[in-house]
């Protein structure tokens, strides 16, 4: 469950690159490069966890609901969506935003 701190954050990240969308470069294929190069730092017990979490941003990436997200939020960009349980009913941004700002697909709430 992300924190209220978390959210903020995140908040605050949007309104940045809302204006200028152009700074987030990140390709959707830059997440498995990105583990490659960073996995000697890794301790043995978080390469699982990076792996999964790569394994979940290319899904969402593509527009792919994760099999986790059972749940619907109301961000205050990209409207309803999928989301985990534990999330809050409404938020000022949420992980979908990223697809957003870069133009990649964002699926609608759960039914």
């Amino acid at each position: 469950m992300f924190l209220e701190s978390e959210m903020s954050l995140l908040d605050e990240a949007f309104e940045k690159y809302a204006e200028e969308p152009a700074q987030i470069e990140m390709p959707a294929s830059g997440w498995a490069e990105l583990l490659e190069n960073k996995s000697g730092e890794l301790e043995e017990h978080e390469i699982p966890v990076a792996v999964e979490m790569v394994a979940i941003v290319e899904m969402r990436e593509r527009g792919t609901v994760p099999d986790h997200y059972t749940a619907t939020t109301e961000c205050k960009h990209c409207g309803p969506v999928p989301t985990w349980p534990g999330c809050a009913p409404k938020v000022g941004s949420c992980v979908w935003c990223f697809n957003r700002l870069r133009g990649l697909p964002i699926p609608g709430a759960i039914k």
